[in-house]
């Protein structure tokens, strides 16, 4: 028997299913943004997200339980 393991490219670490958002905009300009994303992350027991430039995470829910996320730098966040 020959066991033989996917390379890491060959298989993808987390796919998005789903995604929706919720937009408030003001008259200066500002912006409110709620997004849903719907994760499937196959490998690790976290998962690194990027925010765009100048956005801050206000609050992280997995399964409807609230979660402190870990800051990897100033435009990432850690979820476990």
């Amino acid at each position: 028997m020959t066991v033989a393991r996917y390379a890491p490219e060959a298989v993808p670490v987390a796919t998005v299913d789903e995604a929706r958002y919720r937009v408030l905009a003001s008259s200066s300009g500002a912006l409110l943004v709620e997004a849903h994303y719907l994760v499937r992350n196959n490998q690790q027991s976290a998962l690194t997200v990027t925010l765009p430039s100048g956005a801050q995470l206000w609050q992280a829910r997995i399964d409807g339980r609230r979660l402190r996320p870990g800051a990897v730098d100033g435009t990432r966040v850690l979820l476990p």
